[in-house]
């Protein structure tokens, strides 16, 4: 581990690299030739490599088994396609649970370059190793790139080592960093269960897509009897490739459900254009999930946690846009009849109980939650009336 003075503080960070040894660490080249290695372990490149827990349905997440080959190929197209080398650095802001930061490690790693891993983010620390060590790529999710933007401007530091950055991001953000930076901002699709990115492309290639099907990825639309749709239309998007992963941990069922017609449905909507690019549309209603800055929020777990408030009736949670995140919850609540509540009061219940990043960040109370003919929420008529943030 090397030790890096910023800021006044000293700061702990992780560097990865294939080329010569990094403070206590022996070089990669150094440890084959010195013959401490084991024997070669008996596996299939199908095999499964890593478990990421990644998006649930009806609130219960699940285990996909990433394979060998699919993260090879999954990094190795990006490697490609981005001229990774030598003198890459890259700086890991998404932890490596995520499928996106551990795709950007393996990538560098690929093109024998240099990784950063940052035990938190914070944009003033981002900054000095941005300018420091000459990074060139990272992948972000909002507000990661806003932060860095402000520090930079406030405290004058150079971007201009950056060649590629990637995630999801306003077009306002995305034009201001290029244009401080000169680095190219890559819009794109994907999942754990893709092993990463299954469309990418400039951001500013085809403004609004999530880019064209990558090099190992088949990318297309289908209705719900599973054809496949015309150029244009709108239905869920299905993958498949070596790079998609082999199922559930065991859980054959949604395993099986997933895989149905030889593709894996990914339960997300959007379309193809003519020219071929991914246009994403949302979330199909059986994968209710809210994603504020990139991490996974459960609808359902929220709500379980706000009906344990003596003050609170009926809520229903939902996923609305927002400035900062990029997408944020909130919760439409019904009072107890003559309770009285308000919303930094309910937050900081929910606060109190989980993860403070699945806490609602608006509230809105209503005297009453519309429902279907069976009397269980109408979660399409309520995402229709509170969907703003």
């Amino acid at each position: 581990m090397a030790r890096s003075s910023l800021a006044g503080e000293e700061r702990e960070m992780n560097l990865f690299s294939t080329q010569g040894t990094t403070g206590p660490f022996e070089s990669f080249d150094g440890l084959l030739e010195s013959g401490k290695t084991g024997a070669a372990a008996d596996h299939d490149s199908d095999d499964p490599c890593t478990l990421l827990y990644t998006a649930a349905v009806h609130g219960r997440p699940r285990g996909a088994m990433l394979t060998h080959q699919g993260l090879l190929l999954a990094s190795s197209q990006l490697a490609l396609l981005w001229g990774l080398n030598k003198q890459d650095v890259g700086l890991a802001m998404v932890p490596l649970f995520h499928v996106a930061g551990l795709l950007q490690v393996l990538s560098v790693m690929l093109g024998e370059g240099t990784s950063i891993i940052m035990q938190r983010f914070d944009p003033g620390i981002a900054c000095k190793h941005i300018e420091d060590y000459k990074v060139s790529i990272f992948f972000e999710f909002p507000p990661m790139l806003t932060s860095i933007l402000d520090k930079a401007q406030a405290g004058g530091h150079n971007l201009s080592s950056m060649r590629h950055a990637l995630g999801i991001d306003h077009p306002d953000t995305v034009r201001a960093f290029e244009e401080r930076s000169g680095a190219t901002y890559w819009a794109a699709y994907g999942q754990s269960e893709t092993s990463g990115l299954a469309t990418l492309a400039p951001y500013f290639e085809r403004p609004g897509s999530a880019g064209f099907p990558t090099q190992f990825a088949d990318v297309e639309v289908v209705d719900e009897a599973g054809n496949v749709l015309e150029r244009g239309a709108s239905g869920e998007i299905v993958v498949r490739g070596p790079q998609v992963f082999n199922g559930y941990w065991n859980k054959e069922a949604e395993t099986q459900y997933t895989f149905r017609d030889d593709w894996h449905h990914t339960g997300d909507m959007g379309r193809v254009d003519e020219d071929g690019y991914l246009w994403f549309e949302g979330r199909a209603e059986e994968k209710d999930l809210i994603k504020p800055g990139g991490e996974n929020v459960y609808p359902a777990e929220v709500e379980e946690v706000i009906l344990e408030c003596p003050m609170v009736n009926e809520t229903a949670v939902i996923g609305v846009p927002d400035p900062d995140w990029g997408e944020a919850v909130k919760a439409i609540c019904v009072l107890v009849p003559g309770a009285s509540l308000s919303e930094a009061e309910l937050i900081e219940f929910v606060a109190q109980r989980i993860a403070r990043f699945k806490k609602p960040k608006y509230v809105v109370f209503v005297d009453a939650l519309p429902k279907i003919g069976d009397g269980t929420l109408d979660r399409r008529k309520i995402k229709a009336q509170h969907g703003a943030a």
